[in-house]
């Protein structure tokens, strides 16, 4: 089965996400983390371990536990400008 391996797919998440912050998907409304995954699911195949397509809730999941790993980054990242 064709799609986006599990050992790629975090990283594919994750620039999504960057792609949708920095403006690149323009949206009506305000759109949330949850409608970005929505966005992907429909649009991407991602796979398992077992090459198995992950389930609607896993992708949603997943996408959150990436954002939120992004978050980190940023503050991290932000706290260390300052420091010698």
């Amino acid at each position: 089965m064709k799609g986006i391996d599990f050992r790629h797919r975090h990283e594919v998440m994750a620039d999504i996400i960057r792609w949708w912050e920095n403006g690149y998907w323009v949206t009506e409304g305000t759109a949330s983390i949850k409608t970005l995954s929505d966005w992907a699911a429909e649009r991407f195949l991602f796979l398992s371990v077992t090459g198995k397509p992950l389930s609607y809730n896993t992708i949603k999941q997943e996408f959150g536990e990436v954002w939120r790993d992004l978050q980190l980054l940023k503050k991290e990242n932000k706290g260390s400008k300052g420091r010698v």
